[in-house]
């Protein structure tokens, strides 16, 4: 993106920032964040996911919900567990699982430029999602959640990244999954250098209005986590199926296609399920092998998408289907919120 701007977050306190950082809202089921959020009222999940303060029953999609969001954001702010930035700035937000470590620039950005395709689109996304979020960001008039996006990394920019990093953070705990979560503030000059570097390795084209009033802190319109390439980490995409058996009923209309036992991809699929045992879909003319019929929990594990097929994607003009990718490690809810209001 050609201009990235500086805003003034919402965040924890220091030292509650564990206690609030929560997992994305997509990845947890109701029941699964109403047992995480237990004797937790810090849990960010009460503002992401409200339907955990209300009635098993309760229409996910209905006002009551959303309004149970804005009321946990708004007592959250009244008791001083989150509390908005003094001045505009810039965040890193650094995470490692394992071995592999990614850093990323949080900051405002111009929803024009992705218009008009400068920053641009590489899957499509399912509208009941996207109803729920714009509903859910209207009732806080806030967002709860960065945008993941991506670049071919430049040498400069993260030679300027691993400076800033030298400071002291802000935040530095590792979460109950043992994922390392790191973030820090970057003020002026650091703030300046990070705007130039960006506006002159990403430049628009002659013809494109970027759509950010020169001078204004803050009005780009948009929230994201801006990541090198090189950085990301595993984009596998698993999908649940209803059980073994139902898999292999449908396999009967796909002549000679078979699944027979193998092992668990590591990393793939986001949780282990009870009784869960992997699968690997064989197709005719190798031998089977074993061939299982007891009935267990079944997930398809895909080929991941590498880096450089998911730009070539987006820089061609086309998407992929939603869902096609899974991105690991995933960013903690709660840490940088983004007012509407300046």
């Amino acid at each position: 993106m050609a201009d990235v701007r500086p805003f003034r977050a919402m965040r924890p306190r220091p030292d509650v920032a564990a206690r609030v950082a929560s997992p994305p809202y997509d990845v947890l089921s109701s029941e699964e964040a109403r047992v995480m959020a237990e004797g937790n009222p810090h849990a960010f999940l009460h503002v992401s996911k409200p339907e955990i303060d209300l009635s098993a029953d309760v229409d996910l999609h209905s006002d009551e919900v959303y309004a149970k969001g804005r009321e946990n954001l708004d007592r959250f702010v009244a008791q001083g567990v989150l509390f908005r930035e003094a001045r505009p700035a810039f965040y890193l937000y650094e995470q490692q699982m394992g071995d592999h470590v990614q850093i990323g620039l949080v900051a405002g950005a111009s929803v024009v430029e992705y218009e008009n395709n400068l920053i641009r689109k590489h899957e499509l996304t399912r509208r009941d999602k996207e109803d729920d979020r714009t509903r859910h960001i209207e009732a806080l008039n806030t967002q709860s959640g960065p945008v993941f996006l991506t670049y071919m990394a430049r040498p400069q920019i993260d030679a300027l990244v691993a400076r800033l990093k030298a400071a002291s953070p802000v935040y530095n705990f590792v979460a109950h999954d043992g994922i390392r979560h790191t973030v820090w503030v970057v003020a002026a000059p650091g703030r300046r250098a990070l705007q130039s570097l960006h506006g002159r390795h990403f430049p628009p084209r002659p013809d494109e209005d970027h759509g950010l009033q020169p001078g204004r802190e803050g009005s780009g319109g948009t929230f994201p986590y801006i990541i090198p390439g090189g950085g990301v980490g595993a984009l596998h995409r698993g999908a649940w199926r209803q059980g073994e058996a139902e898999v292999r009923a449908r396999l009967r209309h796909v002549p000679r296609w078979r699944l027979v036992p193998a092992h668990r991809p590591a990393g793939i699929l986001p949780r282990r399920r009870s009784g869960e045992e992997s699968r690997r879909l064989h197709p005719p003319g190798q031998p089977p092998g074993a061939d299982s019929r007891h009935s267990r929990p079944t997930a398809f594990a895909f080929h991941p998408t590498t880096i450089e097929q998911l730009m070539a994607v987006a820089d061609s003009g086309k998407m992929m289907p939603p869902k096609s990718t899974w991105f690991e490690p995933k960013l903690r809810s709660g840490l940088l919120v983004r007012p509407l209001a300046e």
